[in-house]
């Protein structure tokens, strides 16, 4: 038997209508990331229930009715479902003498945060729209500039801080804020990193929890709960996704249990065709740094579309978007901590650490001073390796893919002197600082000295395998033109642990063009050069310029002759599965969908203890919660699944 407690008022059986078919969903939204309860039923309300409800709406017609049902089940009436309605949901007939409620809000997520999660608030407020107090710790950070200076008493926040601070302000402190999430984030504007003052609205700068959460969320992979206390207080709570899967055996269903209508089929909206990772608010190519490699998008915090390399697809536009609106980027962050005021009024998230007061600085092999490892896009991708399958990260290639390119490299020719007869000859490999752009989405190149004083930027083997390299571009004279000479473009191979050598080169593989007679009236020529082997880990590769000149003819004071490449390019694209895609699989690829028995009580036991985030098993599959509706006897389930049951 249900019951109704409509604004602190119970009501008489005979004034309600629609309590046999009242349900209760237990529910995972994804788009909202909240795991919670909910209900979509309808009440009417007549006799004294309306005059009741007409007279407050006539009253004030903004007003909030607070709404419990009870069971007694137990033989005792208990809460099932505590819940607020709103005036603006009830349709009044007074011709009729008849109210319908159309929408019953919980009183925790849709009733409050979800309604106010895009209102943003300054954190210098004091106390709710209802006078309840709130407060919030403000923090002097600790930063660094580009040397590793440090840069004290920059204002920011923690993270579960400023989210506990906006529950308090929208519920006026009728729920609590919990989190299990570790990670120590400082959260904070431009105008606080500049070190700033005298703009209270900048120093103590607006944020909505919508915003906030959603860009945590999408970094860390992160949902909501709903979880009630002793007293029956609700509390949010902020958790890792892998929360809501973690708990143990809920029941044992058997064919007794489930009914004829069981359905199972693949989950496509987790069958992704692409992944969007990154921030919108990114910087390439930052001046500060000669090493850090921006090429590398999985190294970076810049926005990246990578497309799957599953044969599962889906429908059009169904993308994991993991991209965020606040500022990530270290580049962006060493700007503004040097003086630059284009971010003042953004909002950055940085990584810190909180028993230190002071944010968290990476070095070398990366940058001098960079932020935020924990945020680039690989990082970020990573926390999903479990949800989504195959995916590319490069449109290229995978980890492999190599790519430098350069405007000019030469070798010099020198000459004797007067009367004198001989060969100059010359050999260059290339190095790094003769490369305008480079690409190296594994870190696997360097500068390696190929003899004792002569370097060459080298690919070092990561793995035991074939490789492809390339060497094209263009090649002559380029200054002095009128002799000829004896020009060899290549591509060599050392193995690892014979370099430098002295003497004679030991390479152990060879591709190689070559021109005996090459004259100055040829111009340029284009070339094209492939190597194609199995390697081992650690060799080296690289590529070089040789040219050799006989000279036999008056000369003065020598004469510099400059031999060389333009517009070169020296490549290595993996095609390789270890080399373009990642390991990751969705390890919940089935939705189930069926009607089962189940008894009020054990959903009340769902909905009010842990063994929600557990799972039912049937005929050797595990099924976890996605939605479950009961209507006091039996449920209608939507479940994750991880394999196809047993077929007997």
């Amino acid at each position: 038997m249900l019951r109704v407690k409509f604004g602190g008022t119970y009501l008489a059986d005979k004034d309600v209508s629609g309590l046999n078919g009242f349900t209760r969903t237990l529910i995972y939204e994804s788009d909202r990331k909240v795991f919670r309860l909910k209900t979509e039923t309808k009440l009417e309300l007549i006799g004294n229930a309306f005059t009741f409800v007409y007279g407050e709406i006539n009253k004030a017609n903004c007003t909030k009715f607070d709404l419990i049902v009870e069971d007694d089940c137990s033989g005792n009436f208990e809460s099932i479902f505590n819940g607020i309605v709103y005036s603006s949901d009830i349709f009044l007939d007074p011709n009729k003498c008849r109210a319908t409620i159309e929408t019953i809000k919980d009183n925790s997520y849709s009733a409050v945060i979800d309604a106010l999660q895009d209102n943003s608030v300054n954190l210098y407020a004091n106390f709710s729209p209802r006078c309840f107090e709130v407060d919030i710790e403000q923090f002097f950070v600790k930063y660094y500039d580009i040397n590793g200076v440090a840069l004290p008493n920059r204002k920011s926040y923690k993270w579960f801080d400023v989210l506990k601070f906006l529950v308090d302000y929208y519920s006026n402190g009728t729920i609590d804020f919990q989190t299990n999430v570790t990670e120590e984030i400082w959260v904070t504007n431009g105008y606080n990193l500049r070190a700033q003052s005298g703009d209270i609205n900048l120093e103590y700068f607006e944020v909505n929890f919508f915003e906030l959460f959603d860009n945590l969320s999408k970094l860390l992979n992160l949902a909501i709960v709903i979880e009630f206390d002793a007293f029956n207080k609700p509390i949010l709570k902020v958790v890792y996704k892998s929360y809501l899967t973690n708990g143990g055996l809920i029941k044992t269903l058997t064919d007794d249990d489930v009914s004829f209508d069981f359905a199972i089929s693949i989950d496509k909206s987790r069958q992704y065709n692409s992944v969007i990772v990154g921030s919108d608010n990114y910087q390439l190519n930052d001046e500060f740094y000669n090493i850090w490699n921006d090429e590398n998008p999985m190294q970076t915090w810049q926005k990246r579309e990578l497309n799957t390399c599953s044969s599962c697809l889906t429908e059009r536009g169904n993308n994991l978007d993991l991209v965020v609106s606040y500022i990530i980027d270290s580049d962006l962050i060493l700007d503004t901590l040097g003086g630059s005021d284009s971010n003042d009024e953004n909002v950055f998230l940085i990584e810190g650490i909180y028993s230190t007061l002071s944010a968290k600085i990476y070095s070398i092999p990366y940058a001098i001073v960079h932020y935020n490892r924990l945020f680039i896009n690989e990082n970020v991708i990573n926390r999903y390796s479990n949800e989504i399958n195959c995916y590319t990260k490069d449109s290229l290639a995978g980890d492999g893919v190599f790519i430098a390119r350069g405007l000019e490299s030469k070798v010099f020719l020198n000459t004797q002197g007067t009367g004198m007869i001989g060969t100059a000859r010359d050999l260059n490999y290339i190095s790094s600082g003769e490369y305008n752009s480079i690409k190296d989405n594994g870190t696997n190149a360097i500068d390696t000295f190929i003899t004792g004083g002569d370097a060459g930027f080298t690919y070092v083997i990561p793995t035991n395998g074939n490789y492809q390299f390339q060497f094209k571009g263009t090649y002559g004279l380029i200054q002095f033109n009128s002799i000829d000479v004896r020009i060899r473009l290549g591509i060599r191979v050392y193995a690892g642990g014979t370099l430098p050598y002295v003497g004679v080169s030991n390479h152990i593989h060879e591709e190689f063009i070559e021109n005996l007679d090459y004259d100055y009236s040829d111009g340029q020529i284009p070339f094209f050069i492939s190597l194609t082997k199995d390697l081992n880990v650690g060799d080296l590769v690289v590529c070089f310029v040789f040219a050799e000149l006989d000279y036999n003819f008056p000369n003065p004071n020598g004469f510099l002759f400059e031999v060389g490449v333009k517009d070169y390019e020296f490549n290595y694209i993996g095609c390789a599965n270890e080399d373009t895609v990642t390991q990751s699989s969705n390890d919940l690829p089935f939705l189930a969908n069926f009607s089962f028995l189940q008894t009020q009580n054990e959903f009340n036991e769902l909905v009010k203890t842990n063994k929600r985030y557990g799972y039912f098993r049937y005929k050797g599959s595990r099924l976890f919660i996605s939605s479950i509706e009961n209507n006091g006897c039996k449920s209608n389930g939507i479940f994750y699944c991880d394999k196809l049951p047993e077929c007997t």
